[in-house]
């Protein structure tokens, strides 16, 4: 029963935290670690890792270690450090008394502003997608929370007749700078493609 109760269904999948929790606790830099589900403020399940650490190591280094042993769909999207975990009675870790996603962002570059309207409309739709309201575009997508299906939400989004974007491109360029150059560059192939 008690291998039942730590599984929970995120996008489709049976996962079982207790799998995700045992591969972060191997890295000596992390000292424990919890993992739940929680409902982001469009209602969708995401998994969460709660995580006590002095070195307190990137959301990119962590996303790229569990990479290495385990499936896309266990991958963490929120990565929140805390000094220590809310207890119980008995001093198990409360799980129903962690913070929510809302009330802690994720690890930031800095909140450079946008330099012109593709950027911009970029911010705004990762802020409505991903749920953060502070965004600056060098922070990474992964580190704000994305994910595969939240690049497929964005891309829709931000597709129109003269400016379009792949998912992929949002996997791989990861920043919106990023994103917002090769945009700027493939609408310019276009443009001087259509002139010959």
């Amino acid at each position: 029963m008690g291998r039942i109760d730590r599984q929970v269904k995120v996008r489709g999948y049976r996962v079982e935290t207790d799998e995700i929790k045992q591969t972060l606790s191997k890295r000596k830099d992390i000292f424990d670690a919890a993992i739940v589900a929680k409902l982001n403020q469009h209602g969708h399940t995401e998994l969460a890792a709660y995580l006590i650490s002095e070195a307190r190591p990137s959301v990119t280094e962590l996303r790229g270690y569990l990479r290495e042993y385990l499936p896309d769909y266990m991958i963490p999207s929120h990565f929140i450090y805390l000094d220590q975990f809310p207890l119980t009675a008995s001093g198990k870790v409360d799980l129903n008394q962690l913070p929510d996603l809302g009330k802690h962002s994720v690890q930031m570059k800095g909140n450079v502003e946008p330099m012109n309207a593709i950027e911009e409309s970029m911010v705004a739709i990762w802020r409505e997608i991903l749920g953060v309201e502070s965004i600056g575009t060098t922070d990474n997508f992964f580190e704000l929370g994305g994910d595969s299906i939240k690049a497929i939400q964005i891309a829709s989004k931000f597709n129109n007749g003269s400016q379009s974007i792949q998912v992929r491109h949002i996997l791989s360029h990861q920043t919106i700078v990023d994103i917002c150059q090769f945009v700027k560059i493939q609408t310019l192939e276009k443009m001087y493609d259509q002139a010959l």
